[in-house]
């Protein structure tokens, strides 16, 4: 097999893997992959799918597959409007799962810090009390994001 025929095959069975419906390993794989990131960046797995999901909704438009991909002088006012407002929403559900996720990681810490108030004495409770308030100020504010 030569070697452009090489490449063709392989293009086309990593094409056909991607194009699959399901395809547990390369679930797997991406799953994987995004764990790896989170931990080198120091981020929640969840907080990692969300930049790459924002990410990839930048490079659509660079493949032709986003928002610039319709020419827009074609579409209609309404085809407009309706993609202005399918976008907000988006970007609108993507940060209450930010919010929802940053107040679930706040309370972790929070219960985490409440077992070293329990152990603690004198000057270090002082401080975790202290640390505490904050976190609870920073959860009241991010849950009234909420509603």
């Amino acid at each position: 097999m030569k070697k452009s025929q090489l490449k063709q095959f392989i293009k086309e069975n990593i094409t056909s893997i991607l194009l699959e419906d399901s395809n547990p390993d390369l679930e797997r794989k991406i799953v994987n992959l995004v764990r790896k990131c989170a931990e080198e960046y120091g981020i929640t797995v969840w907080e990692a799918f969300n930049a790459i999901d924002r990410k990839m909704d930048e490079m659509r438009d660079y493949f032709g597959e986003g928002k610039y991909s319709i020419n827009e002088e074609e579409m209609t006012d309404a085809e407009m409007e309706a993609k202005a407002e399918k976008s907000a929403k988006n970007k609108e559900s993507k940060e209450l799962a930010d919010t929802k996720e940053k107040v679930a990681q706040l309370t972790k810490k929070m219960k985490s810090k409440a077992k070293d108030f329990k152990s603690a004495e004198g000057e270090a409770k002082e401080k975790i009390k202290a640390e505490l308030k904050k976190m609870t100020a920073e959860k009241k504010k991010l849950e009234k994001d909420l509603k």
